[in-house]
């Protein structure tokens, strides 16, 4: 009776994962985001604030929209890095990294996708309700299985 049980466990626990996921297991992917995030901050960064938003089951209210959201860091820094050279050098970053630009090159605002076109994208921007020197930067990509969407 036991081993029925634990057979039966093993079994849904295996479809659940099949067909929907395990959203960001492990956390490795928040922490390949986070990793690319630093590598784009300049050198005088001064980073104040971090923010993890882990992958979670939604289960949407509408039929057949349920999922993974997906996982997002987001970093706060100030930098007396000008805008146009805070840009070019996470360009220069993420270029080389295999990344391509989704946008056009505003300074304030700038999106890049891995691979380009890819599902994990990044944004640069500037905090606007900040000082001149406050910028954020935010990746997210998407989740490992089904992920949620808009109803």
């Amino acid at each position: 009776m036991l081993g029925s049980v634990a057979v039966i466990l093993v079994v849904t626990g295996a479809l659940f994962w099949h067909f929907v996921g395990l959203g960001d297991p492990g956390h490795h992917l928040a922490r390949s985001l986070k990793a690319q995030e630093e590598a784009v901050l300049p050198p005088d960064a001064r980073v104040f604030k971090v923010i993890v938003r882990d992958s979670r089951w939604d289960p949407a209210g509408c039929e057949g929209h349920y999922g993974w959201t997906a996982p997002t860091v987001t970093i706060q820094f100030g930098s007396r890095e000008s805008a146009s050279d805070l840009v070019a050098h996470a360009d220069r970053v993420l270029r080389a990294d295999g990344w391509g630009p989704m946008s056009d090159p505003r300074a304030y605002f700038r999106f890049w996708s891995k691979p380009p076109g890819g599902p994990t994208t990044l944004a640069l921007s500037q905090i606007p309700r900040a000082t001149v020197r406050d910028w954020e930067v935010s990746a997210m990509t998407a989740p490992d299985g089904r992920e949620a969407q808009e109803c």
